[in-house]
């Protein structure tokens, strides 16, 4: 699936957040930093998730805890699983 930028980027403005993106760094990139909470957002809706953990062989210098915010993390909950299964599917070998 290729979009042209001007796409991409009508895709981001959406408040619906239901387009789909090719698997790139910078698509990835966008909707990790699209679900980061920001200062202001409701602690009850604020979870973490640690970056590099030492359970996965990082060391403890390299562990780092993001603060997502669980309701955008819902609302691209359709791109992420998207992606999440382009990454899968790259990395078994698959071509589709």
């Amino acid at each position: 699936l290729t979009m042209t930028i001007w796409n991409w980027m009508n895709c981001l403005t959406q408040s619906r957040n239901i387009c789909v993106a090719e698997l790139t760094e910078a698509n990835v990139q966008t909707i990790f930093n699209r679900c980061i909470a920001k200062e202001g957002t409701p602690e009850d809706q604020c979870f973490n998730s640690i970056l590099f953990s030492r359970l996965r062989g990082y060391s403890p210098d390299a562990e780092r805890i993001v603060v997502f915010d669980r309701e955008k993390m819902l609302a691209n909950k359709n791109n992420i699983q998207y992606l999440y299964g382009q990454l899968k599917n790259v990395h078994a070998g698959n071509d589709t």
